[in-house]
């Protein structure tokens, strides 16, 4: 498809309509049957004189914000908010990872009119890598470029809205996302939803030096008790295997010593180790193995 896309009304739907005259409903501001969230679609209200009228509670705030957006960039963003809004009734936090504008002050007065409880944060993610909190927001909007701080500052549960003005999703694709839906709005832009879960959330957290390391703890902890079970019933002539596995937990502990609470770990892995070899020569026997075991398991799993 080539061309720009027109956002149109149509009663009191959105519609999103490509170059090809191909129309994308984007939301039906009278959609009460699937309203979940704290701001009614239609209420009985009264005038002055005490009539009686119905009103569009919903869609009038909608369209007061519409009208503040100059770009269908951002009337798309606010679109998508909503959307996320009447899913339920919750307060949430976004997160915008860009400079704040004025559109982000219209978008934060409309998701205030759902509750006061409702925030933006602006962020620059290059700027405050170390600040980013993890797990933390409902929604990440990111434009161009998004980290993996940025994808992990949105809850296990949460949304990404990715804003590419180059009309791919190839920053995504390297983060392992799958857009849900995706809504062109010209031959350069375009703007990819994605829903996070829990599973997702743990593989970007794995490219992190941070999952990394806890990835390691955790291959070490399986390790460490693997080994104390193939201990008590090792011969003399089975332990050069095992020493050589004790000396990669030992690698390990240099790389996760700094994170660990124990500051014996390291001496107590190597006492380890050293009883082990002792007990291949056969110059000690296994109960002393399996002494220094229990103290090296104990300082393990303290921390």
């Amino acid at each position: 498809m080539t061309g720009k896309s027109e956002l149109f009304l149509d009663g009191m739907k959105i519609f999103l309509r490509d170059a090809d005259n191909k129309k994308t409903l984007l939301l039906d501001t009278l959609d009460v049957k699937n309203n979940r969230g704290r701001l009614r679609m239609q209420a009985i209200m009264k005038d002055e004189g005490g009539n009686e009228y119905l009103a569009y509670p919903f869609a009038e705030a909608l369209m007061g914000a519409w009208k503040c957006l100059e770009s269908d960039c951002h009337r798309v963003m606010l679109i998508l908010i909503a959307k996320y809004l009447i899913e339920k009734p919750r307060d949430i936090k976004i997160a915008f990872d860009c400079e704040k504008t004025e559109p982000i002050k219209t978008i934060d007065e409309f998701i205030k009119m759902f509750s006061e409880k409702n925030q933006i944060c602006v962020m620059n993610v290059e700027e405050n890598i170390n600040m980013i909190p993890r797990n933390r927001f409902d929604m990440v909007i990111a434009i161009d470029k998004i980290s993996c701080e940025a994808a992990l500052s949105v809850k296990s549960h949460g949304e990404v809205i990715f804003v590419s003005s180059h009309g791919d999703d190839a920053q995504l694709s390297r983060l392992g996302i799958e857009p849900a839906s995706s809504y062109r709005l010209g031959e350069n832009e375009c703007i990819f939803v994605c829903r996070m879960t829990p599973s997702k959330w743990q593989d970007i957290y794995g490219m992190t030096v941070d999952g990394a390391i806890d990835e390691l703890a955790e291959a070490a902890d399986v390790e460490i008790n693997a080994l104390g079970n193939e201990l008590r019933h090792a011969t003399r002539e089975q332990m050069g295997v095992l020493i050589k596995r004790m000396a990669e937990i030992e690698s390990a502990l240099v790389t996760l010593y700094p994170m660990r609470s124990s500051v014996t770990i390291k001496c107590t892995a190597n006492r380890l180790k050293s009883d082990m070899i002792d007990y291949a020569l056969a110059s000690a026997e296994i109960d002393e193995v399996m002494k220094s075991y229990s103290v090296f398991l104990a300082d393990w799993e303290d921390g």
